[in-house]
């Protein structure tokens, strides 16, 4: 994982160069070793759950949905905070 200086702009995603020249305070601070797991191998759900499903993983947001095919079949609702211009690389564009 990639640790920003802002709390809110750390990724496992490398920082693409517009992302710093919008705030030059997002540059790296350091790095940490993290485990990744896909959603559905941690969350069980049963039919009678009311799921809301947030995501706001900076750029990672296709990758976390394609673990979580199962949960999202039991989500009423998703709800994600994504970037309409490139700020990281390997984001999902579009």
């Amino acid at each position: 994982m990639h640790v920003s200086g802002t709390s809110v702009s750390s990724s496992i995603l490398e920082m693409l160069p517009l992302h710093l020249e919008a705030g030059p305070q997002s540059s790296y601070v350091g790095t940490e070793t993290v485990q990744v797991h896909p959603l559905d191998h941690l969350c069980p759900l049963n039919s009678t759950d009311r799921v809301l499903l947030k995501v706001d993983v900076q750029g990672y947001e296709s990758q976390v949905l394609a673990g979580a095919l199962r949960v999202l079949e039991g989500c009423r609702a998703v709800m994600s905070e994504m970037s309409l211009v490139p700020l990281y690389d390997g984001q999902a564009s579009g």
